[in-house]
């Protein structure tokens, strides 16, 4: 008995010593990691090698710089344990580009709150939801009525449209969280083919959002409406503008939301007939245009007789028709719901077909623009309008030939009710040391009112000046990233 518990005894001292700090083994520092423990071996590599070479002055450089390293890594390790948002910083580097912008953008975001009466925000977003840019004219009647005969032409067709399971796959991996659940495709050919749409299938949820948390959040100026769909009707969209491509093909002048097209290619284009005109001596009048709510106040109307005059296929622009005509939206605000109504103009808020519906509907302007004698030529290439969805240029070689070119827009505006508001729209003069041969003694107009001259506008997240030169652009960027940054720590 007194032998076993001789063997207790020994056994729960040897667990006591195993409890203890191991000598060589890894430190028991909280600030001590796998990273400094390979730098700490190096350092110790380096001073063997340093201490058997009888203290060469080369290998004292390396041992140096290695137990420098150890010091720079320790005091990284120490501030990242005690400073929790560096902490998360350091985190981020390990994710892939989607999550670390997620979580950089939830570390930016500021709580605020939208202090604006329910009653209020909806009877705000029910004007700009239902009314029009303009009364009704004698023209309309003309637009609903060739709508109205292309509808009853296919009243009662049943549309043989086939989904294949394959794109059906692609179109879901293509949702923003690449999942959708319980979707089946026969829903939507049923929906496309017997032109039936379910009820309160197309109903968004209205959620505004500060524009400017510094402002007021009582102003409702300061709110910009954000749409939230079900993942079945922005699924079903997915599958509409699948085919809209391939019916209907982009100007070439409009560089937004289509394959291999970016911002950077309208700024790039804008640029180098800048300076194709630079090289010529002769200066370039460019004019920036403001379209106000321009996707909101789409006459619904006119943009289907523009999809039937541009020959889509009838069960494309049937199963537009029906899903725009149960287009219902309800506000939400601080967990209250308003009561939903009816959205009867512009395209719908966040929709995947939206950019491409309005893409269609101005396009007119682009060819109008392009048929007329204004702009300027590189070669065989004339440049006289470019457009980014609904940011607009208008280039030209001078005062005059602009001119012609607003009033072209203007008449657009009028007949295609986009209200082009003239106080925020801007021109610029490049290169205005270079002189052209005709005098520019005109003020430039806008509906009938003035438009101002700025030194510099900004066009696609791009600052441009009159010079042409990207300084004011680079110096902006790199506050912007200081700025970033300072809100990180």
């Amino acid at each position: 008995m007194l032998n076993s518990v001789r063997e207790v005894r020994k056994e729960v001292d040897e667990m006591s010593k195993e409890n203890k700090k191991k000598v060589g083994n890894m430190k028991f520092k909280k600030w001590w990691n796998k990273n400094i423990q390979e730098i700490h071996n190096r350092v110790i590599l380096c001073y063997i090698k340093y201490r058997e070479s009888n203290f060469n002055l080369d290998l004292k450089r390396q041992y140096y710089e290695a137990k420098r390293e150890f010091r720079n890594q320790k005091r990284l390790n120490l501030k990242l344990r005690r400073d929790k948002n560096l902490r998360l910083i350091n985190n981020l580097f390990k994710n892939d580009r989607n999550s670390f912008w997620k979580k950089v953008r939830r570390m930016q975001r500021q709580k605020s709150s939208v202090d604006v009466d329910m009653d209020k925000l909806k009877s705000h977003y029910e004007n700009i939801f239902t009314k029009r840019n303009k009364n009704d004219t004698y023209n309309d009647l003309f637009h609903e009525r060739y709508v109205k005969e292309f509808i009853y032409q296919h009243q009662n067709t049943i549309f043989d449209y086939k989904i294949e399971s394959q794109n059906m796959k692609k179109l879901i991996e293509s949702l923003p969280n690449n999942k959708a659940v319980g979707i089946n495709d026969e829903v939507f050919e049923v929906m496309i083919n017997k032109q039936i749409t379910p009820f309160i299938f197309n109903t968004s949820i209205i959620k505004p959002l500060i524009k400017n948390v510094k402002k007021s959040s009582s102003e409702i100026e300061n709110l910009k409406p954000i749409a939230i769909s079900d993942c079945f009707s922005n699924l079903f969209e997915a599958v509409l503008l699948e085919e809209l491509n391939k019916e209907h093909h982009d100007h070439p002048k409009q560089f937004g939301f289509k394959k291999n097209s970016s911002c950077q290619h309208a700024v790039w284009t804008l640029k180098q007939a800048i300076e194709f005109r630079k090289r010529m001596k002769k200066n370039t009048v460019v004019c920036s245009l403001d379209a106000s709510k321009a996707f909101d106040k789409v006459n619904r109307t006119i943009l289907w007789r523009q999809l039937i005059e541009r020959n889509i296929r009838p069960y494309l622009v049937v199963g537009l028709i029906n899903y725009y005509n149960n287009s219902y939206m309800i506000i939400n605000n601080k967990n209250l719901f308003s009561v939903s109504f009816k959205s009867i103009v512009g395209v719908k808020q966040g929709g995947k077909c939206s950019p491409k519906l309005f893409s269609i509907y101005l396009q007119t302007l682009l060819e109008i623009i392009s048929n007329n004698d204004t702009g300027i030529k590189i070669n065989s290439t004339k440049i006289d309008i470019i457009a980014y969805a609904d940011d607009v240029l208008i280039i030209s070689s001078s005062k005059y030939s602009l001119q012609k070119a607003l009033d072209l827009v203007n008449k657009f505006g009028e007949d295609f009710e986009i209200l082009f508001n003239p106080l925020q729209t801007f021109y610029i003069i490049f290169n205005p040391s270079c002189s052209n041969s005709q005098p520019e003694d005109i003020q430039l107009k806008l509906s009938g009112l003035n438009i101002q001259r700025a030194d510099s506008l900004k066009y696609l997240g791009v600052e441009l000046n009159e010079k042409n030169d990207d300084r004011k652009h680079i110096e902006h960027r790199i506050k912007s990233s200081r700025v970033a940054l300072a809100k990180l720590k």
